[in-house]
């Protein structure tokens, strides 16, 4: 737990020296300041995740498995696999190098690049966003689901063409991140909802929507389940407060769209439809905890959704407050549920041996 303390505490720490005045310029020197701390903070993290050893996370050893039988299988066997893009570059890199820890660490690189990239393009606070992106589980998220941490990246590429109106690169990123999760498909209809203009009758829509499907939840499930590789039996996960949470979020958005959303239009629009989605989905997801990662293409968006929201309020007060519970919260998720969820309690290099 305690490289895991000290990640947070670096994030935070490191922030000002890139903020310091001695290094701006007027030719663009914030601009660079704040490359350079997506730089660095993304090498700490790309570290962090692919230097894991075989026992950090819940899955990791399980894909060490497929990996290594996937070096002894032939190319012919990729026909049979249904989520042929990750089976394809698991093969790849198996038959090419045969080394597991070479393969976590590209993942680290696509995730982690995926990420920041999205952070450099649409923040308004670099630390906040990847302190959030910590504290939240989505980074730590990728310690255990290869596959969907993978397909998460791809999405964060399809959303760059939902501002640029752009539908046929849209569905190509989207089919391609369900290649490597089938789950993916989730996010297709995200293009379409957040193209719809930003008034009253839009959110009564989406109101709507969320009604609908918090009271039809367990029929939409079971046609979702039917649909499904590997049914799921239903079981109640709980989540209620993490509903909560996510409306109380959208409603801030919406309390100070003027500001957040007339800043940034066509971004902070985009990011708030994001949170809106995942509280339409939300209740479907709760029957079963595989389900549940449905709303995480959606959810992910928390990341800049926040932090754009937070430094959109013109009251220093009133954002200062706003940062301290959305951090205390994290805070409290993360040390207090996540990380021992996914088995993060002791964490170690694959140099350290068993």
């Amino acid at each position: 737990m305690m490289h895991f303390v000290v990640l947070v505490c670096v994030l935070v720490v490191i922030y000002p020296f890139f903020r310091a005045r001695s290094l701006w310029s007027e030719s663009g020197g914030h601009r660079r300041n704040k490359d350079a701390y997506v730089l660095v903070v993304s090498v700490l993290l790309i570290a962090l995740l692919g230097f894991r050893r075989l026992d950090v996370g819940i899955d990791t050893y399980a894909y060490f498995t497929m990996f290594t039988e996937s070096r002894f299988q032939s190319w012919a066997h990729l026909l049979g696999r249904v989520e042929t893009g990750y089976a394809f570059l698991e093969m790849l890199i198996s038959k090419a190098l045969g080394n597991f820890h070479v393969f976590n660490m590209l993942v680290a690189i696509l995730y982690v690049g995926a990420v920041s990239r999205h952070i450099k393009r649409h923040s308004s606070h670099p630390m906040v966003s990847y302190l959030f992106f910590v504290l939240f589980g989505y980074y730590s998220f990728a310690m255990s689901a290869t596959r969907q941490t993978l397909a998460i990246a791809l999405i964060l590429f399809a959303f760059e063409f939902i501002g640029r109106r752009k539908p046929a690169q849209f569905i190509l990123f989207t089919l391609l991140a369900a290649s490597f999760h089938m789950s993916a498909f989730v996010f297709l209809p995200a293009y379409w909802a957040s193209i719809m203009p930003f008034n009253r009758k839009t959110l009564a829509l989406f109101f709507a929507g969320g009604l609908a499907t918090f009271f039809f939840r367990l029929p939409i499930f079971n046609i979702i389940n039917g649909l499904a590789r590997l049914p799921f039996e239903p079981i109640e996960t709980g989540g209620n407060l993490m509903y909560i949470f996510f409306l109380l979020s959208i409603s801030l958005g919406i309390f100070f769209s003027r500001s957040f959303v007339r800043i940034n239009f066509e971004t902070n629009k985009h990011l708030l439809y994001m949170m809106i989605i995942v509280a339409i989905i939300f209740p479907v997801t709760q029957f079963h905890p595989a389900v549940m990662r449905l709303y995480m293409y959606f959810s992910i968006f928390l990341i800049t959704y926040v932090p754009n929201l937070l430094y959109s309020i013109r009251d220093r007060a009133m954002r200062t407050i706003g940062f301290v519970a959305y951090s205390g919260t994290g805070l409290a998720w993360f040390f207090g549920a996540i990380i021992h969820s996914q088995r993060l309690l002791e964490y170690y290099f694959f140099w350290n041996h068993f």
